[in-house]
């Protein structure tokens, strides 16, 4: 029967786990006669495990007491995101991944070492879902350090955060292959900055129910494992407890880093329309001295400038978006909000607007077939009642928010507007009447159609009867009378 001595053991330090380490083999462990090796191979497992913990907190720790002629200064105009990433930061998020694959890997010998046991059921799920949230916290960890530092940390797949040097095949093998408490854990759905307090306060929970399924073998008593896992419990919702301060930080980083894309995107799309329109000037600046040709090199050189002015403006509000020193909506003139917000998208397609108006006189002006003229008229009329349609709805849309708050939709605004059309006095008895006179000419259109029909069917019944007739003739005259009209009388 093992035999427990935890008497007069304490940690020199509660959240200390080396102490743990170090004195755990003289004051308490697994003592038995025939199982002596078996028991000394777990219990060094477990150290390891623990001791894999203690760096881990320890880390943490080690963190918060940095010196404070560290920290940046702000005097100068480096950016902060800049200044951090210049540092070890990036190379400290790496020790910081590798040592919780480190843990990992732990808790990973463990339960292989574990399944050696009797009644190891509990303690096996527990240390499969403490692998399980730690990979997720691992994943946050290493997106979070991506987006801080993204020339040090780069982003990886959800599946290459537990082990990047296995491929899709040896990983699916290795899947299906595991036993079901220790194979590889992976990451289920979609995971939200936002949820990286909720998934240390869960890893807490996980920790406190491996401590107990471990606490389920009567075998094994340590006070000194005890303490030093219910502390490291404590220090987890601690850190917990102080990311819920910064609840909203990603949603607004996310809302920052949408808006940049969009303003990039519209930079890349009027550099590229800067070069349409530029190659397409090589075969018409020299056309001069007509009316036509003037006009085509105007619109053509008017969306030069525009797309021109586009991407400038683009890269300008870019700049400013993600500028430390920038001053907030409210504090910023409202023509400089309009101009940084709206001018991209304005300027981009008046100079698709002036490229096609060009496009279509430059066919003319090159006496190009009639055919060849009227079939790019009539397309460019096409997209440019299209593009001018939307964006009229898209400027409605925005004067219909700003007006009614968000309260109201565009088409509901549509609706009362026609509502009110509809109430001026002569307009009702025109709708009447509109309405009276398109009933008549439907009604009309039927009855048409159904005679139509009607006599279509009864041409068609008369011409299929006569072949049948021609058929009889012959045999009902062998034996009627001769006519008077026969040619033989």
């Amino acid at each position: 029967m093992p035999q427990t001595n935890p008497t007069g053991f304490t940690p020199s330090y509660p959240n200390d786990l080396n102490a743990v380490g170090a004195d755990a083999p003289a004051s308490a462990g697994l003592r038995s006669g025939g199982l002596h090796g078996g028991n000394t191979r777990r219990r060094q497992t477990l150290m390891t495990l623990l001791d894999a913990l203690n760096e881990l907190s320890k880390d943490e720790s080690m963190g918060t007491e940095l010196d404070l002629s560290l920290q940046p200064s702000f005097e100068d105009d480096r950016d902060v995101r800049e200044w951090f990433a210049e540092g070890d930061k990036g190379q400290g998020a790496e020790d910081d991944l590798r040592r919780v694959n480190n843990l990992d890997k732990e808790l990973r010998n463990f339960s292989n070492a574990a399944r050696q046991l009797g009644s190891s059921v509990g303690i096996l799920s527990s240390a499969f879902h403490l692998r399980e949230r730690l990979t997720q916290i691992a994943y946050l960890f290493r997106e979070n350090a991506a987006d801080l530092f993204p020339r040090k940390v780069s982003h990886q797949p959800k599946e290459s955060i537990v082990s990047p040097n296995i491929g899709p095949r040896s990983r699916k093998r290795a899947r299906s292959k595991a036993p079901p408490h220790v194979r590889r854990p992976l990451i289920v759905g979609d995971l939200d900055p936002e949820d990286f307090p909720a998934q240390l306060g869960w890893f807490a929970r996980e920790v406190v129910t491996f401590l107990h399924c471990l606490n389920e073998f009567p075998e094994f008593t340590d006070e000194g494992v005890n303490a030093s896992i219910i502390a490291f419990e404590g220090d987890l919702k601690y850190w917990a407890s102080c990311l819920k301060t910064y609840e909203g930080v990603p949603t607004i980083r996310f809302a920052q880093k949408h808006g940049a894309s969009n303003l990039l995107n519209l930079s890349t799309v009027a550099t590229f329309f800067s070069a349409v329109t530029a190659t397409t000037l090589q075969y018409s600046f020299d056309m001069t001295g007509t009316p036509l040709s003037d006009s085509v090199n105007a619109f053509w050189f008017t969306s030069m400038v525009f797309s021109i002015a586009a991407a400038v403006n683009s890269l300008l509000g870019l700049t400013w978006k993600q500028a430390m020193y920038r001053s907030p909506g409210h504090r910023v003139p409202w023509w400089v909000l309009i101009w940084i917000k709206r001018s991209p998208l304005v300027f981009l397609v008046l100079s698709v607007a002036c490229f096609s108006v060009g496009l279509v006189l430059f066919a003319y002006s090159s006496k190009q077939n009639y055919v060849v003229s009227t079939i790019t008229t009539v397309f460019t009329a096409f997209s440019s009642f299209g593009l001018a349609a939307v964006s009229t709805w898209f400027a409605s849309e925005r004067w219909v928010f700003s007006r009614h708050k968000g309260k109201k939709w565009l088409e509901d605004s549509l609706d009362d507007f026609w509502d009110k059309l509809m109430g001026i006095p002569p307009l009702p008895w025109l709708a009447d009447k509109t309405a009276d006179l398109s009933q008549r000419i439907i009604s009309l259109f039927a009855h048409t159609r159904s005679a139509a029909v009607n006599a279509s069917s009864t041409l068609t019944n008369l011409f299929s009867s006569r072949p049948s007739l021609d058929a009889l003739g012959p045999s009902s005259s062998e034996n009627s009378l001769p006519s008077a009209f026969s040619p033989g009388l």
